[in-house]
């Protein structure tokens, strides 16, 4: 499967933070298809992660756990108005700056209701613009009330509409590339490395509910108990707006994360192999105790775990119209996968 085809599929399928399980079955389709694993290796967990044993786990030999995070942002139902308009609160970190006007679907278990989010005209707006909180907008699936009431349950997942979408230079759009690019990246990674077939085990995690907490990856890496973890997420892309040591430009190969809680010596060793192997890689210094990534909860898991992180550059970040390129998909890849047999 081509990386973009791969990415499409991933991205397209709905997984709001909480209401992964299109998503999950999608990936676990996926990896069946790919020959990574059969039905009988993939294990969709109780709060809806993807564990996937790709080569069996060996006593006394390393263990890696490859993790990425398969929910996205999105919105969840909590009111209908005497209108019939659809009333909202966040499913992780939403940007109210951007959602105005945007095209979205509510999903629920009977069918999908597409909408969009409701501005005032221009023309009507007096003072000072705004952008309005997320308890102030509204969704517009043009339904009275009475329907509404009968068709949307409360509680029900909404998705920002963002088809993936190639631009030039091997870049794409689209929405959900947080963190389904990271997705992309493990899977593909897990493909190589069956080929290798090094003597270790490994598995895959695609986890749910990064966005609200992270408790997919702490409940899932605690019924997998690896020695070793590269987590896949995504970083600040380079933009004109954003200060040098704020972001990394795109295609120019993965980030490569340091962080006081990270694994000095899977850092190391992932720099070498860069280095050694000829895949292009940048540096990423990340302050303070934490990463803000499921690496914060896969690490304290039981003794703890050593962790590394891979990011992949992301302009755009929480928005529908997120940028990646498809070279540092593959390249991160290729560089877990050298890492994979140098244990």
């Amino acid at each position: 499967m081509e990386t973009m085809e791969l990415i499409k599929q991933l991205c397209e399928s709905c997984g709001v933070a909480g209401e992964e399980t299109q998503a999950a079955d999608t990936a676990a389709k996926i990896i069946c298809d790919l020959g990574i694993a059969d039905s009988s290796q993939i294990k969709i967990t109780n709060q809806c992660s993807v564990a996937c044993s790709v080569i069996p786990a060996k006593e006394g030999k390393p263990h890696l756990l490859l993790n990425a995070h398969i929910d996205e942002i999105g919105l969840i139902v909590k009111a209908i108005d005497d209108k019939g308009f659809i009333k909202v609160a966040s499913c992780g970190g939403v940007d109210r700056a951007v959602v105005m006007a945007s095209p979205v679907t509510i999903h629920t278990e009977e069918e999908n209701f597409f909408g969009i989010i409701g501005s005032t005209p221009p023309h009507l707006q007096k003072g000072e613009r705004k952008n309005p909180e997320i308890d102030d907008i509204y969704i517009d699936i043009g339904l009275t009330k009475e329907q509404a009431e009968e068709k949307i349950p409360l509680g029900s997942r909404v998705s920002f509409e963002g088809p993936i979408t190639p631009l030039l230079n091997n870049l794409v759009s689209g929405k959900a590339l947080d963190d389904r690019a990271g997705c992309a990246v493990v899977i593909r990674a897990a493909q190589l490395i069956k080929e290798k077939n090094p003597d270790i085990g490994v598995t895959l995690l695609l986890s749910s509910m990064e966005e609200v907490g992270g408790a997919g990856a702490k409940t899932g890496t605690f019924g997998i108990m690896p020695t070793h973890a590269i987590v896949v997420d995504v970083s600040f892309g380079e933009t004109p707006d954003l200060k040098k040591t704020q972001c990394k430009p795109l295609g120019k190969g993965p980030m490569i994360g340091t962080c006081s809680v990270l694994d000095r010596t899977m850092t190391r060793k992932l720099i070498e192999l860069g280095k050694t192997k000829n895949i292009p890689f940048q540096p990423e210094a990340m302050g303070g105790g934490r990463t803000g990534t499921d690496a914060d909860g896969i690490l304290v898991t039981g003794e703890g775990i050593r962790t590394a992180i891979v990011s992949i550059p992301l302009r755009y970040m929480h928005t529908p119209v997120e940028v990646i390129s498809l070279d540092d998909i593959e390249n991160s890849a290729k560089l877990i996968a050298e890492y994979a047999s140098s244990l």
